[in-house]
């Protein structure tokens, strides 16, 4: 799984930043968001990751700069979407995707 070294939100979109490269995801795009755990050594980290409608998917790190106001955006565009997401997933084993939204049709 890439890193993201930082996301942005411009409107409607986020703007993903891994090293020097730089990807546009417009909302309208994502067509699942899933929640993960990963245990990577030293700690746990969660995820958002975005499955757009190419079948592509983006992870967004918990401790991905500009993550918070990310995740507020989702939350706010995405119906239903749990804003308890991270207490449910720390129950959670490692490794296991939880459906968090999904674009029914």
């Amino acid at each position: 799984m890439g890193t993201v070294r930082s996301v942005e939100v411009d409107g409607d979109e986020l703007l993903i930043r891994r090293w020097i490269r730089r990807k546009r995801i417009a909302l309208n795009s994502i067509r699942r968001i899933e929640s993960l755990k990963r245990d990577m050594l030293t700690h746990e980290e969660n995820y958002l990751l975005l499955t757009l409608k190419d079948g592509r998917v983006f992870p967004l790190g918990e401790l991905d700069r500009g993550f918070s106001v990310a995740e507020t955006k989702l939350r706010a565009t995405f119906s239903p979407f749990d804003p308890h997401w991270m207490a449910v997933l720390e129950g959670a084993p490692p490794g296991l995707r939880q459906l968090i939204w999904e674009r029914n049709g």
